[in-house]
């Protein structure tokens, strides 16, 4: 999905999609993705870290997400753009790998990647309890 322009450059949509989040003040940044190989043997959930400001914040989605089924490749860190260009914390998830049959199958399913999107939802929740903005009252 183009976010910046039809036919835009790789950089300007990576920064456009950092531009939203940060002009909006926004408390975090999530990127959710499939991943892709060469071959059929890589398969797993990776979540993707840039700053110091984001591990803890992707320790409680990882944690969330290893119990969706497949592989827990645990958190990388790595200079992805949009990751460290948020101001905020940030990760970049690969849920499963679309050349794994074995992944392809789970992605193929609502059921699983419904699973998934709650996991993540509740990987964000636990972080923003943990976490609550300074002068905000207590839910």
């Amino acid at each position: 999905m183009d976010v910046y322009a039809p036919n835009d450059s790789p950089h300007d949509e990576l920064q456009a999609r950092d531009d939203i989040a940060n002009k909006a003040g926004a408390r975090l940044f999530v990127s959710i993705h499939v991943n892709a190989f060469i071959n059929s043997g890589p398969y797993g959930t990776t979540t993707y870290i840039s700053k110091p400001d984001d591990v803890a914040f992707a320790h409680f989605v990882e944690s969330h997400l290893a119990a969706d089924g497949t592989k827990d490749d645990g958190i990388i860190k790595s200079h992805l753009y949009v990751t460290l260009h948020a101001r905020m914390p940030a990760v970049l998830i690969e849920t499963a790998f679309l050349t794994n049959p074995g992944d392809y199958a789970l992605l193929a399913s609502a059921a699983w990647r419904q699973k998934v999107a709650q996991e993540i939802a509740d990987g964000i929740g636990q972080y923003a309890k943990e976490y609550p903005v300074p002068n905000q009252p207590a839910q």
